[in-house]
């Protein structure tokens, strides 16, 4: 677990992303609302606000992207930047996964034969 402070003083706790946190967020994409899968990744993510706990899929809770959508834009920026950096591919790492994927492929879809006179 993650603690954050945001610029308003506005003190969060959050966790690192799984899987399912990804597949839900692409689940519940909803361009009309202008809400990417990432928002609602991070919103899963959160376990603290400000000492109240955050409660996915609860049936009478408070869904976890309403509370973080009533924040100030500068704390989600905040918090998309923080969460990014930690948890995202970099373009060092994005660029070396590339690279790899290129080999890996070259390396498994080329065979030489030789023949022996």
């Amino acid at each position: 677990m993650f603690d954050l402070e945001l610029p308003s003083g506005l003190k969060i706790k959050f966790r690192a992303p799984r899987g399912e946190d990804r597949q839900e967020g692409i689940k519940k994409f909803d361009r009309e609302k202008g809400i990417i899968p990432e928002d609602y990744m991070m919103a899963n993510c959160l376990l603290l606000v400000n000492g109240q706990e955050v409660h996915v899929n609860e049936f009478d809770a408070e869904p976890p992207i309403e509370i973080m959508m009533r924040w100030e834009l500068k704390d989600i920026l905040y918090y998309t930047k923080v969460f990014e950096s930690m948890f995202m591919l970099d373009d060092k790492a994005q660029e070396g996964a590339i690279k790899l994927a290129k080999n890996l492929m070259g390396g498994s879809s080329t065979t030489t034969s030789t023949t022996k006179k």
